[in-house]
């Protein structure tokens, strides 16, 4: 009975996970792992502090959206797991 009850949680969650992290990164892209430290090429290297706010935030986001999909990939290798072998 409780093993139909984790399937169920995690046959419903594994997909609005990955969906909600491809939102994520849609809207706040892959962070990069080069860091421009907010400084604005055009502006002769000058150090922009709302610049840096921007990329913190994108970066976190982005990062949370990777976690998400890699969430919702996991739970449903275990979803199937579980309907395979133990299930059974």
């Amino acid at each position: 009975m409780m093993i139909e009850i984790i399937q169920t949680f995690l046959a419903y969650f594994s997909p609005i996970l990955g969906f909600t992290g491809t939102v994520l990164i849609f809207f706040f892209g892959v962070p990069r792992k080069i860091d421009t430290g907010g400084k604005g090429f055009l502006l002769l290297e000058k150090e922009d502090e709302d610049e840096k706010i921007k990329i913190e935030k994108y970066k976190f986001w982005g990062n949370v959206g990777l976690l998400l999909i890699a969430l919702g990939f996991w739970m449903a290798i275990v979803t199937l797991i579980l309907q395979n072998y133990v299930g059974h």
